[in-house]
């Protein structure tokens, strides 16, 4: 509930204070008194952008606080969700400045916040009724959101919003896997021939070096014969041989040890040296008879390593064993292709699946909407009836959606499978038709009284302001909207700002708000009415008649008597 209002410096208001209650209060005033510019200062601290050029001439910033009272569970998780200290009593104290050089601020129970964080946590507190919500009343939107309010379908709304919202993100993820897939076609096929090309080159690590071994060996075949041959040669054929040499110079040593042990150990270390020259000699021998040239394999060593060349240049590697990793990883991206054709069959068997759900809860969605609405028109009819149109006919209209999410025979969205029309007609013989065909601003001003009036205790809103509800209203129709709001008071708080005394005296705290010059400037005061002075101004609301002090006294003791 909002409890205090102050205003400092906004427009030609210079400070203002208001404390209202609970139940209706009113405000009059002359036109021009400055009412406007205290629903200006409401709307600021709901979260409406403000100007520079608002702050009072001569002045550097404007400044409005409200203090707000209550249990209210919802703005109190809003503040602990801004990490904003609650108060155990409930209390919320909201302040904007506005600075004439735009730098301006908003505190929240003392703690500085963002104009985004006002809103959330203002805007739900208060509903102000004006030309605004007028035209809101005429969107489908809207229509629905007072219907599903008046059916009590907040439950099924928040699980098809749920489910809805699932769909929608497996839907997302599916038509994203597909565009990577219609993506990669191209680079599939790419994959597919290059990891053929690498296989069918048939690469083993280590051939390379092996293959230039050899052709080193084929290039030089003749060199290595001669050096063979002559190694050989000198070893074991010559003449002078090394291997006779040795032979020689091992027996002298053999014939020396019979003389000194000494020559035995040389000896047996120069036999052994003798075997590994045998060896080498026999080596060198196979060898040079095992050289021959073949042009046919030095062809064909040639196109191998030029085949491997162009492999490895082609896919910017230095070794064999860089390209057979590059094919792995090539064949590790064709799985994770064919992964993503997985994932999308995997992804379409669970919006199957969901699908059936939404059909079920949007069907049952519309059957309890169509059962309220039916409901909704009688009691809209009713309170219209009561508020002086007594032939006024209203229609909730369900239509199905056109267009949206095609769900079997159906189009959804976020809110359902159909939106709503109400339908109104104020005269006899006359169809309901649209709302924003037909109805006047006061038949549209009656007709939003009837559906908060009919909403009542459903709404989470604690404050609701209503400016211009008398708009196209006269006397006797305006008395009817008072006792309206005098019921709709026993739910919530309700400020009114009207210029009929009808509807004035049915209020439990009424303020009147005057503009006066002082010291040469125009002032704006708001004070809270007694008796005496109530009376005043419902005679100055009648016109000041000489029949409007016994008219004014007839209306207040007839609101007076309201309900009792």
């Amino acid at each position: 509930m909002l409890e205090h209002l102050s205003i400092r410096n906004l427009a030609i208001i210079e400070n203002l204070n208001v404390q209202f209650s609970p139940g209706l209060n009113v405000i009059t005033g002359e036109t021009g008194a400055g009412k406007s510019i205290i629903i200006n200062a409401i709307k600021l601290l709901m979260g409406e952008r403000a100007k520079a050029e608002i702050v009072r001439h001569g002045t550097k910033q404007a400044e409005i606080t409200a203090f707000f009272s209550g249990d209210n569970p919802n703005w109190k998780l809003r503040l602990e969700d801004m990490g904003i200290e609650v108060e155990d009593e409930g209390e919320l104290i909201v302040k904007r400045i506005i600075n004439r050089n735009g730098k301006n601020k908003i505190f929240i129970n003392g703690q500085l916040i963002t104009l985004q964080m006002l809103q959330q946590v203002v805007s739900p507190l208060i509903t102000l009724s004006g030309q605004h919500e007028y035209q809101k009343l005429l969107q489908p939107q809207y229509q629905l959101e007072v219907l599903d309010i008046f059916a009590n379908l907040s439950e099924e709304k928040r699980r098809w919003q749920e489910i809805y919202q699932r769909f929608l993100n497996l839907r997302d993820q599916k038509e994203l896997l597909w565009e990577k897939i219609e993506k990669q076609v191209e680079r599939k096929k790419l994959l597919e021939f290059q990891i053929k090309e690498i296989e069918d080159a048939q690469l083993s690590v280590g051939e390379e070096e092996k293959l230039k071994e050899q052709r080193l060996v084929l290039q030089n075949i003749v060199l290595l014969k001669e050096i063979a041959h002559r190694s050989y040669w000198q070893l074991y054929e010559d003449e002078r041989a090394v291997i006779a040499s040795l032979t020689q110079i091992k027996r002298d040593m053999e014939r020396a040890s019979e003389y000194d042990p000494k020559w035995s150990e040389w000896a047996n270390a120069l036999q052994s040296s003798l075997y590994l020259l045998e060896d080498l000699a026999q080596s060198l021998r196979d060898y040079q008879e095992g050289l021959s040239f073949d042009p046919h394999l030095l062809e064909a060593i040639e196109t191998r390593l030029d085949r491997i060349i162009h492999l490895k240049k082609k896919y910017h590697v230095e070794t064999i064993k860089e390209l057979l990793e590059l094919k792995e990883n090539f064949v590790e991206e064709l799985e994770d292709n064919a992964n993503l054709e997985m994932q999308i069959k995997r992804l379409q068997k669970e919006l199957d699946k969901i699908q059936l759900e939404m059909v079920e809860l949007v069907r049952e969605l519309s059957i309890k909407r169509k059962k309220a609405a039916s409901i909704l028109k009688e009691r809209i009819e009713n309170y219209l009836h009561e508020l002086g149109m007594e032939h006024a006919q209203a229609n909730v209209e369900i239509l199905p959606l056109r267009r949206g999410i095609s769900l079997n025979d159906l189009f959804v969205d976020e809110n359902g499978a159909e939106e709503v029309n109400f339908q109104f007609s104020a005269n006899l013989g006359e169809p309901p038709k649209s709302l924003h065909k037909i109805a006047s601003g006061g038949e549209l001003a009656r007709f939003l009284l009837a559906l908060k009036s009919i909403l009542g205790d459903k709404s989470m809103t604690e404050t609701i302001i209503f400016d211009e509800i008398d708009t196209g209203v006269g006397g006797d129709i305006g008395s009817l909207i008072g006792k309206r709001l005098k019921d709709l008071a026993k739910q919530h708080q309700i400020i009114c700002i009207t210029h009929l005394p009808q509807i004035a005296c049915y209020a439990e705290n009424h303020f009147k708000v005057e503009k006066k010059i002082s010291d040469g400037r125009t002032v704006v005061t708001i004070y809270l009415l007694d008796k005496k002075s109530r009376t005043k101004e419902i005679i100055r609301m009648l016109g000041n008649k000489p029949s409007s002090k016994t008219y004014a006294e007839a209306l207040l003791n007839q609101a007076a008597h309201f309900n009792k």
